[in-house]
Parts: C-alpha cells; sequence; structure tokens
C-alpha cells in the first residue's frame, strides 16, 4: 500500500504520551494528548485522566516514606494506562492504515529517561509490538480480519523487543536526534556549539563569523544574520539563516534558583546604549564590534558587553520554553526566532488558540505545543522512510537518516507539494 498514514508517539515533559498521526502530506488530521484515555466501566464509556492519577499517587509515596506510613502500589496503575493507550493506538492503527514509528533509543538512554515513575515509554513500546504480533479485535467475528481466528499480524515474533534495530513489522525506529527542539514551518534548529566560549576573545571570535547584527525597526528586535558553514558544520541544509530576538522567553535563574521569564531585545537594546553602540540607525552594529581592541586593557571593560550579548543569542535560539511544575498550557510553548516564507514566526500557542473539536482533537494543523511538536517530527521521519526510502527503492531499502538527508527534508518540505 503506497499511501498509509504515520503515527509518531512520543513522551515528554508535560504528557505521558503525544499522538500525532500524519498523511503522506505531513499534514496532521487528529492531535491530541494521551493523557487521558477512554475506559470502558460498567458498559459505560469514560475519560480518565492518568497522568493526574500518577502525579497523586508520586506524591502520597513521597509522603508516605517521610511518615514511614504504608507506599502505595503504583505498578498496577500504570500497567492500567498502558493497556488502554495500546489498545487506543492499535485501533488507530487499523482504522487509518497507519505505521507506527518510534525513537530509536539505546537501552541507556532509556534506563536513564525513566528514572521519573511517570516515564513509560519503554513498557508501552514492549506491550505495543507484543500485542501487535497477533492483534485482535473484540468487535470482529471470528473468521473476519482481525477475528480471533483471523488476527492481525503486524509485527514480528521477538525473544525480546530489544533486539530490534529499525524496523519491526509496522513498527518502525528512526534516530530521536532533531525532532523535539526543531521549527515546524521552517526545519531550523541550533545547530551552535558554544560551551568553549568562556572568555572575552573566544566570544569576540564568534561573532565575527556572523555576517550582520542589526536592528529591525519593524519587527522591533535584533536581527543576527549568518551561515552555518562559517561555524564549521555541513550537516544543514539551508545553511543561512536569520535569528530574530523577538518575543519572551523562559529561563531558569541558578542564582534565585527559580523559573523567569525574560524580553530578550530589551536585554540588548540596554547593553549596546551602555556602551554607546547606535542600535536604532539599522546600521551593521558588527562593524562597530568588530572596531573593538581586544587588549589586556578593554577586556576587563568589554567583559560584561559580551557576556549580555552571548547569553542573549543563547536564549534567542531557545525554542522551547517550559516551567515544569505548571499546569498552565502557556507555561510550555514552542517559538521559534526564524521567519518562515509565509512572513510569520511559529508560535505553539497560537496554535493552541484555535481549539478542539467535538471529539477532543486539536484543530490546529500544525503541532500545539512542545511535546506534540516531538511526536509530529518522529512522524515526520517515518514519512522520510516512506517516500525516500521504501517507495523508491523497495528491493534495498536503506533505513538509516542522516542528518543531512533530515535537514533537507524538513527544510524543502517537498512531500507536501
Amino acid at each position: 500500500n503506497s499511501n498509509p498514514k504515520i503515527r509518531g508517539p512520543d513522551t515528554g515533559e508535560r504528557h505521558l504520551s503525544a499522538a500525532t498521526l500524519i498523511n503522506q502530506k505531513g499534514e496532521i488530521p487528529p492531535q491530541k494528548t494521551l493523557n487521558i484515555v477512554e475506559q470502558v466501566r460498567s458498559d459505560k464509556t469514560i475519560d480518565v485522566n492518568y497522568q493526574e492519577k500518577l502525579v497523586q499517587i508520586e506524591g502520597n509515596r513521597s509522603e508516605a516514606r517521610k511518615n514511614w506510613q504504608t507506599i502505595t502500589n503504583i505498578k498496577e496503575l500504570k500497567e492500567g494506562y498502558i493497556s488502554n493507550l495500546v489498545h487506543e493506538i492499535t485501533k488507530m492503527m487499523v482504522d487509518y492504515n497507519a505505521i507506527i514509528v518510534m525513537e530509536n533509543l539505546n537501552s541507556g538512554f532509556k534506563r536513564g529517561r525513566f528514572a521519573v515513575e511517570r516515564q513509560i515509554y519503554q513498557k508501552f513500546e514492549n506491550m505495543l509490538i507484543e500485542k501487535l504480533n497477533y492483534l485482535v479485535l473484540k468487535d470482529k467475528k471470528p473468521l473476519e480480519p482481525g477475528g480471533v481466528l483471523n488476527a492481525y499480524q503486524l509485527t514480528e515474533k521477538l525473544n525480546k523487543v530489544s533486539d530490534v534495530y529499525q524496523q519491526c513489522g509496522w513498527v518502525f525506529y528512526v534516530p530521536a536526534a532533531y525532532t523535539s527542539k526543531i521549527d515546524p514551518k521552517s526545519g531550523f534548529v541550533n545547530l551552535f556549539r558554544m560551551k568553549g566560549l568562556t572568555n572575552v576573545k573566544s566570544k569576540y571570535d564568534f561573532f565575527m563569523n556572523f555576517n550582520s547584527i542589526k536592528f529591525d525597526l519593524k519587527e522591533d528586535c535584533f536581527v543576527f544574520e549568518f551561515d552555518y558553514d562559517k561555524f564549521g558544520d555541513n550537516s544543514d541544509y539551508n545553511k543561512k539563516w536569520k535569528i530574530y530576538t523577538r518575543g519572551e522567553r523562559i529561563i531558569y535563574n541558578t542564582k534565585k534558583r527559580r523559573n523567569e521569564t525574560i524580553d530578550i531585545t530589551n536585554q540588548l537594546k540596554q547593553i549596546f546604549t551602555e556602551y554607546n553602540f547606535n542600535w536604532e540607525s539599522n546600521e551593521n552594529l558588527l562593524e562597530s564590534i568588530k572596531n573593538i581592541e581586544i587588549n589586556d586593557q578593554n577586556i576587563k571593560s568589554y567583559a560584561p558587553f559580551f557576556d549580555v550579548l552571548l547569553r542573549m543569542f543563547k536564549y534567542s535560539l531557545q525554542m522551547r520554553n517550559s516551567k515544569p511544575n505548571s499546569s498552565r498550557s502557556e507555561d510550555d510553548y514552542l517559538l521559534s526566532p526564524v521567519k518562515s516564507q509565509d512572513g510569520l514566526f511559529f508560535d505553539s500557542r497560537d496554535e493552541a488558540k484555535k481549539g478542539k473539536d467535538e471529539q477532543k482533537k486539536w484543530k490546529s494543523n500544525l503541532p500545539v505545543d512542545s511535546d506534540a511538536n516531538g511526536a509530529y517530527h518522529i512522524a515526520l521521519k517515518g514519512l522520510l522512510l516512506l517516500k525516500e526510502r521504501i517507495n523508491k527503492n523497495a528491493d534495498q531499502v536503506d533505513l538509516k537518516i542522516s542528518h543531512e538527508d533530515w535537514f533537507k527534508f524538513v527544510q524543502t518540505k517537498e512531500y507536501a507539494k
């Protein structure tokens, strides 16, 4: 079948599982969180919020440890959730003729990922593959496709799930890199390596690689223009980008030990004004920065300037903004610093404002939060495998995805035409 849909499940900070289903043009028909799953009780279908239940039990367990009381067993609740989740996903596979695409995480990373009790990805993966090996649908007659005597076999029978590398029947595994912190409209990702920029000279040299730094009067923000080739990274496809400092970012203040919302543009206005840069003139500020003599006398006086300039540029690149313990959707959003072809900047809060339909699914055709963005791009990697590998060369399929292949796929968006 040349036209299956692609389902990308993913776990995240705010969702036990985020699920995104896309068609072969990269469009999202249904998009929803799977914190809430349907459950049949006494012949009635009800919605159960498993994330709330798990958070509550974890809090109770923590309190019980402190007071030496009996600790509630969380195992049954977890398994109940996973069982319902697997049922919902397998049903969608049949209803929408969809493959499943999952992150190919090595076992070490998986163990580290599930230190928090709410992280149920690994057990879900095992149960899903086992379920798909002999899939029986209760509403089918015994001899009908999907019936108990004519079950679907959508995965291979395995001794252990950890043996799976790239594919197991209808379940495909893709590299996890660059799937969550990526702009769904432009395909921009942060490829900068800035760990070694610890002194004035290294920071100065870093900014000398930029093409320009200007203030955009229309957008009321600063614009950093650059070419990745000048920074030694050849994996990107478009190479040339403009980073806009518009919007606010949520950062963690290590000194105050709390999350704060900062206005990057205002911070840059202040530091440029303090050091007598004429930032309002629309001139290339990089030319004035080049004229700074980096000598023993100037290093100390210009250290605060380059410190703020680098930090604000880093914050501009930060797409995911979240307050981990907040339940408000506006405290978890994805904001792109790059202007897309339609002249707009992607902001997941704008997508969430479009609301939900009668089936409690988001109406937007783009991710509505950061976790949904990860699920969306995992599904897109599955679309790359289908369109660029399997459909074009079914006899000798290469399921490897390089960074270059991935960036070209999401940045050109040829699949959507």
